[in-house]
């Protein structure tokens, strides 16, 4: 009898040990279709994948710009202002892999100084807008900043749009913001929102202009990145029949940049010097606080991106400083854009603060003459 139960036991193990091993089996199996199906789904994967309708693809480039390896991008490069507030801050964008022109070519004949601009990008204004939305579900609370890059004394206007499941346009009963220091609610300011002027029928603003002497306890020293800062609104009301509350939250940085760019003293021109045509930006920066400084620019044709300058200007002290930003005549010849030609986002940087402090950026200059691609070399 016992001798049975033993052999009936064994049996019954030796059962169960298969099935057990058969559907192991079967998971790893199903695990490893979902990973293959996901490396070919995931927009965030870095391998190379074929181009799906919608998507921008990159247009053949000349031998010294070759497509070189894949890059994770920005689906769009928009950033907004105006009812473009499509707020394409980087927590918004869907990411993809795109072929980044390879610019080691361009590197090492102008030393860092210019470089061509991916071809798929699309006109960028200086600044960064990004939205925020209320966690919950109906209504939706839609916030932003005009930039999330702010100065002392330079109002900002802080914009929010409420809607129902439909996207309709609610009215709050109270809608009011709070904005304040992260970990110091004694520095908090509260403001109401108003209907905005910009005409759009459920978007309220308000105008927040930060005094420097609220935070000068913040600011640690001269070389201290910029002071960041949150910002809260929130709306109440009835929807439905039944009361809500909601709330969106953001954040921001209040720059206190050591220089600023001259725009009045800004020219753009072609040179020609031996063998090389190039096209240079001549601009001033006039120097209030020493520090380390960095300048960049962007060359575009039209709505198409074509080259972007940087400079770094090192350690400057006190005082007036004439800079060129160089956009290579190799990169624009092989960019095959013909002008005329727009620099546009100037941008000045102090970069020995974390953050990097950072001056108004100029959005755009003058157009240049008509010039060709061929006119450059």
């Amino acid at each position: 009898m016992r001798e049975a139960q033993s052999r009936g036991s064994s049996a019954f193990w030796r059962t169960a040990g298969v099935l057990t091993l058969c559907i192991g089996l079967a998971l790893l199996i199903v695990a490893r279709s979902r990973w293959l199906h996901g490396l070919q789904a995931d927009p965030l994967s870095t391998r190379a994948a074929e181009p799906r309708e919608g998507k921008p693809e990159l247009r053949s480039l000349p031998k010294r710009a070759e497509p070189g390896r894949d890059t994770v991008v920005p689906a769009a490069h928009k950033l907004a202002g105006t009812e473009a507030a499509p707020g394409t801050g980087a927590s918004e964008l869907p990411a993809q892999t795109q072929r980044f022109p390879d610019v080691s070519g361009y590197v090492e004949q102008y030393g860092g100084m210019t470089v061509p601009m991916a071809p798929w990008l699309t006109h960028q204004l200086p600044f960064v807008t990004v939205k925020t939305t209320s966690p919950l579900g109906a209504p939706k609370l839609t916030a932003w900043l005009r930039s999330t890059r702010v100065t002392y004394g330079e109002r900002s206007e802080l914009f929010t749009e409420l809607v129902d499941e439909n996207g309709a346009a609610l009215y709050p009963t109270t809608l009011k913001a709070i904005v304040r220091p992260p970990g110091h609610p004694e520095l908090a300011l509260e403001q109401n929102l108003e209907p905005s002027s910009d005409g759009v029928p459920n978007r309220f603003s308000t105008s927040l202009l930060l005094d420097k002497g609220r935070y000068r306890s913040l600011q640690r020293s001269n070389s201290a990145g910029p002071v960041p800062i949150e910002y809260a609104v929130e709306a109440t009301g009835t929807h439905h029949g039944r009361p809500y509350a909601r709330r969106a939250v953001g954040s921001f940085f209040i720059h206190e940049p050591g220089a600023e760019l001259v725009k009045s003293s800004a020219h753009v021109a072609r040179r020609v010097s031996g063998e090389r045509a190039d096209l240079l930006l001549s601009i001033d920066i006039r120097v209030t606080k020493p520090g380390t400084y960095w300048a960049g620019a962007e060359l575009w044709a039209d709505e198409k991106p074509v080259a972007q300058a940087q400079l770094r200007l090192g350690r400057l002290e006190q005082g007036e400083y004439p800079v060129t930003l160089l956009f290579g005549g190799a990169v624009i010849s092989d960019s095959r854009l013909d002008g005329p030609y727009a620099v546009h986002n100037v941008r000045l940087h102090q970069v020995d603060s974390v953050p990097p402090q950072e001056a108004s950026a100029i959005a755009e200059l003058e157009p240049t003459v008509e010039f060709q691609a061929e006119d450059f070399r």
